[in-house]
């Protein structure tokens, strides 16, 4: 993984992301300071995306995309969470067509809970069987739509940005995402 967790101590916090990816086509501790705020964002979705073995080399990868990239980058035309989530997602799709050539193979795992509770330790087996079964009827688009809403959790506005779409239309994916797995689930009992 890229080692850039140093941070920028000379640029303030409060900087927005749109004003530090302006200075970071001169500067590389502005990067570093994106990095730092969107690095568990950019791991979580890449976990989402593609399971846990493959998420560092990934992760290493989509930085490095927007670190070459940088100077693409422009407020005027939108704001520099949803560009670096689409290369996120850019970056994952080339990498199942690499591999597989489809999408519908991805470790949807980071549905069951991240640190081991009592209904982590609790989930058996045949839940996660039933809950990768539930996912994958879904849509790519609406895994990609949940996986940014709540693995990246990203606001409706950027979810809307990085899949392209208006925010009612990102809403409505997530919507029908999670009527469809509720649907599903309620005729095929965890």
């Amino acid at each position: 993984m890229l080692s850039m967790t140093a941070g920028a101590a000379c640029l303030p916090e409060a900087t927005t992301d749109d004003a530090l990816a302006v200075a970071a086509r001169t500067d590389r501790e502005a990067f570093l300071v994106l990095y730092d705020r969107y690095l568990p964002r950019i791991e979580r979705y890449v976990a989402a995306r593609t399971g846990s073995a493959e998420v560092e080399d990934t992760v290493s990868a989509i930085f490095l995309k927007a670190l070459a990239r940088i100077r693409t980058f422009h407020p005027a035309r939108g704001a520099f969470g949803p560009w670096l989530f689409a290369i996120a997602r850019t970056t994952v799709v080339d990498g199942y067509r690499a591999r597989r050539g489809t999408d519908q193979d991805a470790d949807l795992s980071w549905l069951a809970e991240p640190a081991p509770g009592p209904e982590a330790v609790a989930l058996s087996a045949e839940t996660v069987v039933a809950i990768h079964a539930a996912l994958a009827i879904l849509t790519r688009e609406q895994r990609d739509a949940l996986a940014l809403r709540y693995a990246a959790d990203l606001p409706f506005a950027e979810v809307a940005r990085t899949l392209r779409r208006s925010e009612p239309a990102a809403k409505m994916l997530v919507q029908r995402g999670l009527h469809t797995l509720r649907r599903y689930l309620e005729e095929n009992p965890i």
